[in-house]
């Protein structure tokens, strides 16, 4: 199923790909092992990436990273481009070092900077529903 980017798949094939996501990436999906406020955030990051991979807007690919197709609400030469988030490597914790304890949203674009190899300046142009559905992504890799 992941390889057939624009056919729609049920919500419970989706979950499938997310969990699959989830343990090719070693992220703690765990619930048990979760406060309520926890629980709560990731039931919501979950729900917005499972949503993603059930509109085909989001592939787990066979190396285990997300392939994301960026929507039509973006600028040209924007739209329809596919961007590979791959696990970040340090460089995505080193680049964090060079922003301000104030300044989350820089620190969020830099690893998504990291992840998919994009400057970070790629990242401003980006329209609101897609740069949300990236902070989701970057943050199940911080969130351990």
């Amino acid at each position: 199923m992941a390889d057939e980017k624009n056919t729609v798949m049920s919500e419970e094939l989706a979950e499938n790909e997310f969990s699959r996501w989830a343990e090719e990436n070693d992220i703690n999906t765990d619930v048990g092992e979760m406060n309520e406020d926890e629980k709560k955030s990731f039931d919501g990051m979950k729900k917005k990436i499972v949503k993603s991979i059930a509109s085909g807007q989001t592939v787990v690919n066979d190396n285990g990273s997300l392939e994301v197709t960026l929507g039509k609400s973006n600028p040209e030469g924007y739209a329809g481009s596919v961007l590979t988030f791959k696990a970040p490597s340090a460089q995505a914790y080193l680049g964090i070092d060079n922003f301000k304890d104030n300044q989350n949203i820089h620190k969020m674009v830099a690893v998504m900077s990291a992840m998919t190899g994009k400057d970070i300046s790629y990242f401003s142009k980006i329209c609101i529903k897609d740069f949300k559905l990236f902070i989701v992504i970057a943050t199940f890799f911080l969130a351990d």
